[in-house]
């Protein structure tokens, strides 16, 4: 059985209005939108530090679209898609008018973006402003919009592949012993399982990352951080 322990809390966020529905797939920058795409690529079974994954006090892969708006303000959630590909979105916009943040829940994903301009999207004028989203904004990593490839390569290492348009995807995939407070969140959750059955589940979960990074004239102009941890 595969469980999101991070799903056992609620994922919609507490707002006004009901989320958005846009059934189609503009939105270039979502990798969730990718995963029925065709590239055939083997994982790396290396870690990733975890401060890649957070930013603005935001923990991409805990904290829910709920959490965000909490940070940066109230955003209309988009969603897209189905099964593998369904995907709910909120942006915001820098106002600077060409920085993008943007966080997405997928069935198993967890994502954050950041993005400098890019092609248009439908949806993109639900965006909400936000003075927090601008080109010195960064994970607790160091990544930020602007670095070179050796920047980049200096925090997240060499990457698992170059695409033939100059991307570079980093795809890694370890198994990882759960945290005690996750363990004992899971087990009262599941407290009708025997002590063995819940510890042979659920002591340890596959972590699986996704990155991307683009750059235009050798600086970083699109990060897509992706991740998921299933038992």
């Amino acid at each position: 059985m595969i469980l999101v322990l991070l799903l056992l809390a609620t994922v919609a966020p507490t707002q006004a209005g009901k989320p958005i529905r846009i059934d189609e797939n503009s939105d270039w920058w979502s990798v969730i939108r990718e995963n029925d795409s065709d590239e055939d690529l083997k994982p790396q079974d290396l870690d990733i530090d975890a401060s890649n994954f957070r930013v603005l006090g935001i923990t991409v892969g805990s904290d829910d679209l709920e959490a965000v708006q909490k940070k940066l303000g109230p955003a209309h959630v988009v969603t897209r898609g189905d099964a593998s590909t369904g995907r709910s979105q909120i942006c915001y916009a820098g106002v600077d008018g060409r920085t993008y943040a943007a966080f997405e829940v997928g069935e198993v994903q967890y994502g954050f973006y950041l993005f400098d301009r890019g092609p248009k999207w439908l949806g993109q004028n639900e965006c909400a402003k936000s003075n927090l989203v601008a080109s010195t904004l960064k994970t607790n990593s160091g990544l930020h919009l602007g670095q070179t490839r050796t920047e980049v390569e200096r925090i997240l290492g060499k990457p698992t592949a170059s695409r033939q348009n100059g991307d570079w995807v980093y795809f890694r995939q370890i198994r990882k012993k759960t945290s005690a407070a996750n363990l004992r969140k899971a087990r009262e959750y599941y407290s009708n399982l025997s002590d063995k059955e819940f510890h042979d589940n659920y002591d340890y979960f596959d972590l699986s990352v996704y990155i991307v990074a683009r750059f235009s004239d050798g600086q970083l102009v699109y990060l897509g951080l992706s991740r998921s941890e299933t038992y």
